[in-house]
């Protein structure tokens, strides 16, 4: 972009002079602010408007005042989308690179969707600003255990949003049924929601459960065989 009034270069004004100043965004670029001492001696009348002024009416008429004025801009930023680590049951901390902020700090975007559930995509954006050469990340929670999930990553600033960058999928762990935390199946059972796979480790497990009206997948050693009605059945893994 550029200044086209009063220009570009050095100029000189009298004492108390009001000076208009305009910049111009060049193609694919917007303007973002004005910048330098002019600014942080709060001279110009509007510091975030691309037509503006300053005003010369400070310090003394007696002695030479000299101020800068930078007419920033940017352009839309670029971004890829890289590996997700850690997973856990229900959480997944997804990443992004930056690999151009377009001239300006640009926040992280996110899209993820249940791919098991068919669920629509969710955008989560992030709180921090990055720069060329960051990574960026966040943590994605609520998820169901055992569910497949694809996101990607983007960023945006004024100019507006990247483009996404490749979708990425990834597989929550499921619950585990084992001599761990968790020892008994009805303790997965109730703590799942529709679409949570359980896995039963060991041999045998005879155990007594309630599923409600959750719609679970349980595995394990065989294929699982439901005895009884649907109120309690047993399962046999």
């Amino acid at each position: 972009g550029s200044v086209t009034d009063p220009g570009e270069g050095v100029f000189a004004y009298e004492y108390g002079a009001l000076v208009p100043v305009t910049a111009v965004p060049a193609s694919n670029y917007v303007f973002v602010k004005w910048m330098g001492t002019a600014v942080d001696h709060g001279l110009v009348l509007d510091p975030n408007a691309a037509v503006t002024a300053v005003d010369l009416e400070t310090g003394s008429a007696d002695v030479l005042q000299s101020y800068t004025l930078i007419a920033h801009f940017c352009t839309k930023p670029k971004a890829c989308t890289t590996l997700v680590s850690p997973i856990t049951e229900r959480t997944a901390f997804v990443w992004g690179d930056v690999l151009d902020d377009g001239g300006c700090c640009s926040r992280g975007v996110f899209r993820h969707r249940n791919v098991s559930a068919g669920g629509p995509w969710i955008v989560e954006v992030t709180a921090s600003k990055y720069v060329t050469g960051q990574s960026f990340g966040l943590i994605l929670t609520g998820l169901v255990p055992g569910a497949t999930y694809e996101y990607a990553a983007a960023l945006e600033n004024p100019a507006g949003q990247s483009a996404w960058g490749l979708n990425i999928k990834f597989t929550t762990k499921p619950f585990t049924v084992s001599d761990g935390c968790i020892k008994h199946l009805q303790d997965a059972i109730d703590m799942a929601v529709d679409g949570t796979t359980i896995i039963v480790e060991g041999d045998t497990l005879r155990e007594s459960v309630d599923l409600g009206s959750k719609e679970l997948y349980i595995f394990g050693n065989g294929m699982p065989t439901l005895i009884g009605d649907d109120v309690n059945p047993t399962i046999k893994v």
